[in-house]
């Protein structure tokens, strides 16, 4: 019997593999749409924080969530500081 190579590489391998181009317009692309997301994030993020009693009534509560304003907080710090994570 001869021994035969995997062909198929491990679920590790598969995982971890990068997957970076070289095509600068697919890259910046990328790129914008990140920011832009970004940005549209913060700023949802923002508003909430500038109406934190209202967002809590409306939103929160009305979907039956406990603590509304602690809740109302959490998303609005998690949408900020998601976005900016998400533009890095």
């Amino acid at each position: 019997m001869t021994s035969t190579t995997e062909t198929n590489p491990s679920v590790l391998t598969r995982l971890f593999k990068s997957e970076s181009t070289d095509n600068f317009l697919l890259q910046l692309t990328g790129l914008i749409v990140r920011v832009a997301v970004g940005l549209l994030m913060i700023h949802n993020g923002v508003d909430k924080l500038g109406d934190v009693q209202g967002f809590a009534d409306n939103v929160v509560a009305f979907i039956g969530l406990p603590f509304p304003v602690f809740f109302t907080y959490c998303a609005a710090y998690t949408e900020i500081v998601g976005s900016v994570l998400l533009v890095l």
